[in-house]
């Protein structure tokens, strides 16, 4: 299905930029389609553009199609499908325009064609919004990993495959040790460098089937599929010890390093989704108390 086809993989900056690039050329399109209803209902002599035969070319939405649209919109499959709908669609506004200027009879079939064309154009259109829309509501504008509510659904359909599937998973929860330190110290913006870093830095040393999510401040969401909290807890310790070794750039020649403390837990499929991560909450609460950059497990008994 066209809704189906994706773009190549784009960073959340280029994704708000693809957004609002085309929410642009809709608006040129409605604009478009306002001015020239108005000309069929109310009779008046039609533009001069609607005439010609390259009209689809020289009006605003094709003036940014054919010069000004972004790379990424042009590498996608379903752009040479806009294009071919918007010609389609000013043609068939071209045969209505003639009559209205020639002052003849509109008849069903030739407007309804007009209409249909105008329907498969948006409709191929909006197709282009569906990933970077998706991307946007289930990504963290700061950071660039997934958010809190991609997280939740993706646990649960986690949860549920290692039920049916009876399999294991583990949960962990990781924090940035003395954060607002950082932020008091250094300031916000620094602050935001800092959980950037972070994010980056074990996004890339997860393995490739782990993913990580941002709970929310400076506290990171990491499900680890078939791993036990055991194994998961070394997978864990190679991320904590390559995190204090990192040097995080924060601008004016000044670099700092930062900790964090992890929790895990196994993801318990007799448990809800949030009695996990509340499980894997009390086991990073263990690790600070211990004296922070350090990982601990929950176990049954609720000690970690």
């Amino acid at each position: 299905m066209e809704n189906n086809v994706p773009f190549l993989q784009l960073t959340v900056t280029e994704a708000r930029e693809v957004v609002e690039e085309l929410e642009e050329a809709l608006a040129a399109h409605r604009r478009w389609l306002k001015r020239f209803q108005t000309t069929l209902v109310c009779r008046t002599k039609p533009e001069k553009l609607d005439m010609r035969e390259d009209s689809h070319l020289v009006g605003e939405f094709g003036r940014w199609y054919h010069r000004r649209a972004n790379p990424y919109l042009k590498k996608h499959p379903l752009f040479a499908t806009v294009g071919e709908h918007h010609r389609k669609m000013h043609s068939r506004a071209r045969e209505l325009a003639v009559k209205v200027a020639r002052k003849e009879k509109i008849y069903a079939d030739p407007y309804q064609n007009f209409a249909a064309a105008v329907d498969a154009f948006k409709h191929s259109l909006r197709s282009m919004f569906i990933q970077p829309r998706e991307m946007l509501r289930y990504t963290d504008p700061l950071t660039g990993v997934a958010n809190r509510y991609a997280m939740l659904r993706r646990l649960e359909q986690e949860r549920e495959r290692i039920k049916r599937m009876e399999e294991i998973g583990c949960v962990v929860l990781a924090d940035l040790d003395h954060f607002k330190k950082v932020n008091d110290t250094h300031g916000h913006q620094a602050g935001d460098i800092v959980l950037c870093e972070a994010a980056s830095f074990l996004q890339e040393h997860l393995r490739k089937y782990d993913q990580i999510y941002r709970y929310g401040g400076e506290e990171f969401l990491m499900l680890l599929p078939n791993t036990d909290p055991v194994k998961g807890r070394r997978t864990v310790d190679r991320l904590r010890t390559g995190l204090a070794r990192l040097e995080i750039e924060i601008g004016r020649g000044t670099s700092l390093k930062v900790k964090a403390s992890f929790g895990i837990t196994e993801l318990d499929p007799s448990q809800t989704v949030q009695a996990v991560i509340e499980r894997a909450d009390q086991a990073l609460y263990a690790a600070k108390k211990a004296g922070r950059n350090r990982t601990c497990i929950w176990d049954e008994a609720g000690s970690a």
